[in-house]
């Protein structure tokens, strides 16, 4: 009897899922999704790092957020020293996660940044959380110390769309839903170290 119900349970949940992918047509991104606003700034130890996803939430991932499907963004983050006559030789790859999650209970939305050690942030506005989300500010690359001045780096990012984690007996449904692959393509900046950059 309970193996029934519990059956059960997980065909309405399975039909709940399949009716929201329906409604709101493909979960993806309306318009191109670019990281864009790339900056490189420096304190008297650290190069930091800043960027920000433009277009990347749409009304139909909205309608999936507060449906409770949580929506994860990763960034990878290359810095490597340009080399003429030599293949470009890495510095530092960081990667991070970006994580908004809706909590109907509170009607309140959770933003987890993995290279914050500040508690997650809370707001009711969906906006601010999308704003949360898309931004990285003065995130640290490397120390100062493995930079050569006068030598020539770049930065390239990128960033992507995580696959949604659902219960086991939904997985098979996301299975073939490749609208949750999406990324943007590199972007880059050059600079040249000079010591007189510091903050």
């Amino acid at each position: 009897m309970c193996a029934d119900t519990c059956a059960d349970k997980s065909v309405r949940m399975t039909c709940l899922v399949l009716c929201l992918f329906m409604m709101t047509g493909t979960i993806g991104f309306a318009q191109e999704t670019t990281l864009s606003d790339i900056a490189i700034d420096f304190t008297k130890t650290k190069i930091l790092f800043s960027t920000s996803i433009q277009n990347a939430f749409n009304e139909k991932m909205e309608d999936a957020a507060k449906n409770g499907i949580p929506v994860t963004f990763s960034f990878i983050i290359i810095l490597d020293e340009s080399r003429e006559m030599w293949p470009d030789k890495e510095i530092s790859e960081k990667q991070a996660t970006h994580t908004l999650t809706y909590d109907p209970l509170t009607g309140k939305y959770l933003v987890t940044r993995s290279w914050e050690k500040k508690n997650p942030f809370i707001t009711a506005s969906f906006e601010e959380a999308c704003d949360r989300m898309c931004k990285i500010e003065d995130m640290r690359l490397t120390r100062l110390k493995k930079l050569n001045k006068g030598d020539t780096y770049v930065v390239r990012a990128k960033a992507k769309l995580e696959k949604i984690s659902l219960p086991l007996y939904l997985d098979y449904v996301l299975f073939f839903v490749s609208f949750w692959d999406v990324e943007t393509d590199w972007q880059e900046k050059s600079f040249t170290y000079k010591p007189d950059q510091h903050k």
